[in-house]
């Protein structure tokens, strides 16, 4: 499908420049290591919109394997984990696997704006699953990082350029984010709680937050420049 072929030669090759050093390609999808960690980039054709056929975008990071699903209260451990995530969901499959995942339908006329947003997205994905994975293991003692090797070229040492922007981003974020809570005065930051007395929000919307297994579509949005020039 030239659709497919499309988004993912602009997103692996132009935006985050995937090279076949640390990368799996088939003709719809692609793996590849930006660290220990691989995510895995993967295509589908979209025929529910009639003639205007599209691809379904999938992008998952595993970090984490060996997480008991059945327990009680991995439900509440994932609310925490999922606190400061907003641009993939952390899923967790039956088989143990801790994952953030995204999708998004991507079609001709809408092609322009969706594919820049996908790239940002991916490079957004690595940097916080290499965060989560630290975060998670205190959360799950038992359960181990979900590092794999690239056939050939074996395990990489090395983070790709894409996740380091990305990084400084956030550590950047949560710099300015501390100074503001320790200079502003109190009652002086809006607050996010529903008062008794009225139905309206004093501070911005919280995005919805909770235990999530296996869903599909991104939680929440945010501007953020990440990756090499994905401008």
């Amino acid at each position: 499908m030239a659709l497919t072929s499309r988004l993912l030669s602009y997103v692996c090759d132009e935006m985050l420049q995937v090279g076949a050093e640390w990368s799996i390609r088939t003709d719809d999808s692609c793996t590849w290591w930006p660290h220990d960690l691989a995510q895995h980039i993967t295509t589908r054709p979209i025929t529910d919109q009639g003639d205007d056929d599209g691809v379904l975008l999938i992008v998952e990071t595993n970090f984490l394997v060996g997480v008991p699903p059945e327990y009680p209260e991995t439900g509440v451990q994932l609310n925490t984990l999922n606190a400061d995530n907003a641009l993939s969901t952390l899923a967790l499959g039956d088989d143990g696997v801790l994952r953030l995942r995204f999708s998004m339908r991507v079609f001709d006329d809408t092609f322009g704006w969706t594919s820049r947003w996908a790239a940002r997205l991916c490079a957004c994905q690595v940097a916080d699953a290499l965060n989560l994975a630290a975060e998670a293991a205190v959360v799950y003692p038992r359960a181990q990082r979900a590092s794999s090797e690239h056939p050939t070229s074996g395990r990489r040492s090395d983070v790709d350029d894409a996740v380091t922007v990305r990084q400084a981003t956030i550590d950047r974020s949560r710099e300015i984010a501390r100074s503001a809570r320790s200079t502003s005065p109190r009652g002086s930051m809006p607050s996010a709680v529903r008062s008794p007395r009225s139905s309206r929000r004093s501070g911005p919307t919280p995005p919805n937050r909770g235990p999530c297994r296996n869903r599909t579509a991104a939680g929440g949005t945010a501007t953020v420049t990440c990756g090499r020039s994905l401008t």
